[in-house]
Order: C-alpha cells, then structure tokens, then sequence
C-alpha cells in the first residue's frame, strides 16, 4: 500500500541530506582554496629565493600530495566497486 505520508518524508530527508552536502562541500573548496593560496605563496618564494626557502614545508607538500593522491584513488576504487556490486544484485534479481 502506498504511504504518501512516507513517501514526502523520503523526499524531504533527501533534500536535507543534499543540503547538508552542499553545505559541506562549499566549506571544504573554501578551505582548499585558502590552503591552495597559502602554499602557492611558499611555492613562489622558493622560486625567487631557493637558498632561503623553507625545505622543511616543501618537503611535506610532497608526502602529503602522496598521501591524499593514494587515499583518493583507494576511496574511488572501493565506491566504483561497491557501485558494480550492487548493479549485479540489482541485476541478478530481474532475471531468473
């Protein structure tokens, strides 16, 4: 039997779930473009003056880069994964 009642408080909880999203995401590029600035700044230091640049913040650019790059790449696989997962059980349940 059809629920309106339910149906509007899945819509509703959706809409507050991409809210919530967009919210979070919208704070996340405003952090990254502060941090992209910050670090851009110590980039162009260090090209105008490589002796007395900062190695040690350059250095950890670097493995961070690594870092996030490797856990980036690990997060996709695993949603591509879980995405062709659920597709075959999605699948599976059309067809006898």
């Amino acid at each position: 039997m059809f629920d309106a009642f339910a149906q509007w408080n899945r819509m509703l909880a959706a809409g507050a779930s991409l809210h919530t999203t967009s919210v979070h995401a919208a704070e996340t590029f405003g952090g990254a473009t502060k941090v992209v600035a910050a670090r851009g700044a110590i980039i162009g230091e260090a090209m105008q003056s490589p002796l007395t640049a900062d190695h040690a913040e350059l250095g950890r650019m670097i493995s961070e880069k690594i870092d996030t790059l490797s856990r980036a790449g690990a997060a996709a696989a695993t949603v591509w994964w879980d995405s062709q997962t659920a597709w075959m059980r999605h699948f599976s349940t059309l067809a006898p």
